[in-house]
């Protein structure tokens, strides 16, 4: 009996014991997501509580105003702070990095119709693809096809979740 009450009078070894080992599902029930470097956070938003933008539109698979769904946005390696694992999901893809010599290919799976008798897509203005919510919008948006643009190796390191390479 005295054995166990010296271990007991112990209690804050065994707490930081369980801390060290499950500190990940800790720091993801605070809501901070840790990305690290050689991969890119994926982002699915459960529910939308309040707002005009609850749904997706007809035809999206990839939301870009808040909506419930895919997440245009990424997590680029780092800390991400307010990505409650009840109204988030956050799902960690190996960075692409295109190397020297090597082109990517890039097919666009959400975006505005393909006009008819195109094969590939017109090009968008888009920073190499690091945002993808950027050539999403507006009316020269991504269509939905291969694109025309070509990822080279001098092309910065890309977070191009929402689209195959």
């Amino acid at each position: 009996m005295e054995f166990l009450l010296k271990i007991l009078s112990f209690w804050w070894v065994f707490l930081i014991l369980l801390g060290i080992i499950f500190y990940r599902n800790l720091f993801q029930l605070l809501g901070i997501i840790f990305i690290p470097e050689d991969k890119i956070g994926l982002v699915t938003k459960k529910f939308v509580l309040m707002g005009e933008n609850r749904e997706l539109p007809d035809g999206r698979i990839i939301a870009i105003k808040g909506e419930a769904g895919y997440q245009a946005q990424t997590l680029a390696p780092g800390i991400y702070f307010w990505k409650w694992i009840w109204q988030y999901e956050i799902t960690q893809q190996p960075l692409i990095i295109i190397p020297n010599g090597k082109i990517g290919l890039l097919v666009a799976k959400d975006g505005n119709e393909l006009a008819s008798g195109r094969v590939l897509a017109p090009a968008v203005a888009c920073d190499s693809f690091h945002d993808a919510s950027s050539p999403m919008a507006g009316k020269k948006a991504v269509r939905r096809a291969t694109s025309p643009q070509v990822l080279t190796g001098s092309t910065p390191s890309c977070l191009i979740s929402p689209w195959p390479i």
